[in-house]
Protein backbone atom coordinates (compact mmCIF):
# COMPACT_ATOMS: atom_id res chain seq x y z
CA UNK A 1 0.00 0.00 0.00
CA UNK A 2 1.21 3.34 -0.76
CA UNK A 3 1.50 5.90 1.74
CA UNK A 4 0.29 9.43 1.43
CA UNK A 5 2.94 11.58 -0.63
CA UNK A 6 3.72 15.50 -0.50
CA UNK A 7 2.31 16.35 3.04
CA UNK A 8 2.34 20.39 3.04
CA UNK A 9 1.97 23.05 5.84
CA UNK A 10 -0.82 24.84 3.86
CA UNK A 11 -1.64 27.49 7.11
CA UNK A 12 -0.18 27.47 10.22
CA UNK A 13 -1.40 30.05 13.75
CA UNK A 14 -0.07 30.27 16.87
CA UNK A 15 -2.23 27.27 18.47
CA UNK A 16 -2.98 25.38 14.98
CA UNK A 17 -1.67 23.96 11.82
CA UNK A 18 -3.68 23.42 8.15
CA UNK A 19 -2.37 20.15 6.61
CA UNK A 20 -2.27 19.27 3.33
CA UNK A 21 -1.27 15.88 1.59
CA UNK A 22 -1.75 13.82 -2.18
CA UNK A 23 -3.77 10.57 -1.94
CA UNK A 24 -2.32 7.29 -2.83
CA UNK A 25 -5.38 6.13 -4.11
CA UNK A 26 -8.22 3.73 -1.70
CA UNK A 27 -7.73 4.89 1.67
CA UNK A 28 -10.58 4.19 3.75
CA UNK A 29 -9.11 6.46 6.41
CA UNK A 30 -5.96 8.58 7.45
CA UNK A 31 -4.26 8.90 10.62
CA UNK A 32 -2.02 11.63 11.30
CA UNK A 33 0.28 11.39 14.24
CA UNK A 34 1.78 14.81 15.75
CA UNK A 35 3.85 15.20 18.66
CA UNK A 36 6.54 17.85 20.03
CA UNK A 37 10.08 17.21 18.71
CA UNK A 38 11.54 17.97 22.39
CA UNK A 39 11.93 15.18 24.39
CA UNK A 40 9.00 14.02 27.13
CA UNK A 41 6.51 15.32 24.53
CA UNK A 42 2.74 13.32 23.79
CA UNK A 43 1.72 11.26 20.88
CA UNK A 44 -1.48 12.54 19.88
CA UNK A 45 -3.10 11.01 16.72
CA UNK A 46 -6.70 12.15 14.76
CA UNK A 47 -8.19 9.75 11.86
CA UNK A 48 -9.83 11.46 9.35
CA UNK A 49 -11.96 9.90 6.47
CA UNK A 50 -10.12 8.23 3.15
CA UNK A 51 -11.79 10.78 0.98
CA UNK A 52 -9.83 13.67 3.48
CA UNK A 53 -6.96 15.36 1.68
CA UNK A 54 -6.47 18.62 4.63
CA UNK A 55 -6.98 18.61 8.25
CA UNK A 56 -6.48 21.31 11.24
CA UNK A 57 -4.79 20.15 14.18
CA UNK A 58 -5.95 22.54 16.92
CA UNK A 59 -4.58 23.23 20.73
CA UNK A 60 -0.61 23.15 19.44
CA UNK A 61 1.68 24.69 21.90
CA UNK A 62 2.81 28.36 20.43
CA UNK A 63 6.66 28.34 19.53
CA UNK A 64 6.73 24.68 20.12
CA UNK A 65 7.90 22.53 17.34
CA UNK A 66 6.17 19.31 16.26
CA UNK A 67 6.76 16.19 14.21
CA UNK A 68 3.71 14.85 12.15
CA UNK A 69 3.40 11.71 10.24
CA UNK A 70 0.51 10.81 8.01
CA UNK A 71 -0.49 6.92 7.40
CA UNK A 72 -3.19 5.73 4.93
CA UNK A 73 -4.96 3.00 6.42
CA UNK A 74 -6.53 0.43 4.24
CA UNK A 75 -8.76 -2.00 5.88
CA UNK A 76 -6.99 -1.66 9.81
CA UNK A 77 -3.57 -1.56 8.00
CA UNK A 78 -0.66 1.30 8.15
CA UNK A 79 0.82 2.26 5.28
Amino acid sequence: MAPPENLRVTGISDGSIELAWDSPGAATEYVVSYQPAGPGGSQLQQRVPGDWSTITITELEPGVAYNVSIYAVISDVLS
